[in-house]
């Protein structure tokens, strides 16, 4: 489920009258500001100032964070218990998901607020906002970072998407987190003995490498996880992709060894891989040197298909069933 309001708006600033915006606000370290500033800069507004600020978000109260950014569980906690010789689950049954528009403001401060307004042209996604602001911005924030570092730009006190008005004024949209009830998944068996049995090899052949490849098959590790959780599909990709490099490349900037390993897993002529190898390689290109921001569902379902399947290679031995039909899939899907 999502959730979706706005706070801020009034009768000099109705919902759907201003344009597309982002804001973020940074608490200073022990910086205080004179002469307070206010900084037009057409497209943004900078403010380095005191007072309180207004903020707002949506709250799930009875939820933890899940594993991906932006989305949220509302877990099912429960009992194992033996019983007559059989182990039976006592699930707590909690039937609520509990939703909240929450609307704050903290006590006087000094902080640098950044108001910035999106293009036009921007969709109408809650996600697909954010990730674009975020990287519209990275330059501004990154240089005040390298000129002025954390006693600048501290703790995140906001950051939201929302509308932007010519008098600045902001209109704060609450969209964008999922829930998820666990209640509602499947009760699934765990055979213990099973996951024995498929994790002692793996930690066995891991322990019997040596400390070089250990360390490329951590940093890949990283780098997938980073990938998993990352919202931003060109960071998304770019975070599957120098996983995929520091498994079969090493110091070489050649693809081959990938298109080598991809072949093998297939079954297949390193030929008839090469070329939509060679095109993910090119999007990584393109997005690696600011040529591009486009990462379609396609790519990102290929390059994690990849990863995956090389990943599996790796520390598995094998690859299982379900990422090879995808790997098989997605490579077929970029040839065609």
């Amino acid at each position: 489920m999502t959730f979706d309001g706005w706070q801020g708006s009034d009768d000099d600033h109705p919902l759907g009258a201003g344009k597309p915006g982002y804001r973020v606000v940074y608490k200073t370290i022990r910086t205080v500001p004179f002469p307070l500033l206010n900084l037009d800069g057409g497209s943004f507004r900078i403010q380095v100032g005191n007072g309180e600020i207004d903020r707002g978000a949506a709250r799930f109260p009875n939820a933890i964070p899940h594993r991906h950014e932006n989305e949220w569980l509302v877990p099912q906690w429960g009992t194992l218990e033996a019983e007559a010789g059989r182990m039976t689950y006592s699930p707590h049954v909690d039937r609520s998901v509990e939703i909240s528009a929450d609307n704050d403001t903290t006590p006087p401060c000094n902080y640098l607020e950044l108001l910035y307004e999106l293009p036009d042209t921007v969709g109408p996604d809650y996600h697909e906002r954010l990730t674009l602001a975020r990287a519209r911005v990275a330059p501004l924030t990154a240089a005040m970072d390298l000129l002025y570092g954390e006693r600048l730009l501290g703790p995140v006190l906001a950051e939201e998407v929302g509308e932007v008005f010519e008098d600045w004024h902001w209109n704060r949209w609450l969209g964008g987190p999922t829930i998820a009830y666990e209640g509602q998944a499947r009760l699934k068996h765990l055979d213990t003995r099973d996951f024995l049995a498929a994790i002692t090899p793996v930690i066995e052949a891991y322990g019997a490498r040596g400390e070089l490849e250990r360390n490329r098959l951590r940093i890949a590790s990283q780098w997938y996880w980073r990938a998993d959780h990352e919202s931003d599909p060109v960071i998304k990709f770019i975070a599957n992709w120098l996983a995929i490099e520091a498994l079969e490349l090493g110091e070489n900037s050649n693809i081959a060894p990938i298109k080598h390993a991809i072949a093998a897993i297939l079954e297949v002529d390193r030929a008839e891989v090469a070329e939509p190898i060679g095109r993910v390689y090119g999007l990584r290109n393109r997005l690696l040197h600011g040529n591009s921001r486009t990462v379609t569902k396609i790519d990102l379902r290929t390059v994690d298909a990849i990863t995956r399947a090389l990943l599996e290679r790796h520390l598995l031995g094998y690859v299982t069933h379900d990422t090879l039909d995808s790997l098989r899939e997605s490579v077929c899907m970029q040839g065609s």
